[in-house]
């Protein structure tokens, strides 16, 4: 069975809305792969925890990455793992919290 991601405007990357006005993060398929990408600009390296929660409020996956100063596109949970519904992503980093949503269908 083929799993495909959309992220409210299908091709679009959904910004989102941060906690402290420092940036903001997109999340999209990756289009390759089932993997969903996150992407966001970082004013300065750093070490980051992602936490995906499903619409229940549970945690699905958690990961920590590290931040390079300036452009950032990083790999995060495989999407065919993942049930259908929404989802949050939170992204938190050098003491600043980012979040956005997606939603997953089949």
């Amino acid at each position: 069975m083929k799993t495909v991601l959309t992220i409210l405007l299908s091709a679009f990357f959904l910004t989102s809305a941060t906690a402290n006005n420092s940036g903001d993060i997109k999340i999209g398929p990756n289009g390759k792969t089932s993997f969903l990408e996150l992407r966001m600009q970082s004013k300065k390296a750093s070490v980051a925890t992602i936490t995906i929660l499903n619409a229940n409020g549970v945690v699905v996956s958690t990961q920590t990455a590290n931040l390079v100063r300036g452009k950032n596109n990083l790999a995060m949970v495989d999407i065919a793992s993942l049930e259908e519904g929404m989802y949050k992503v939170t992204l938190v980093s050098d003491k600043k919290t980012h979040t956005a949503q997606f939603m997953n269908w089949r």
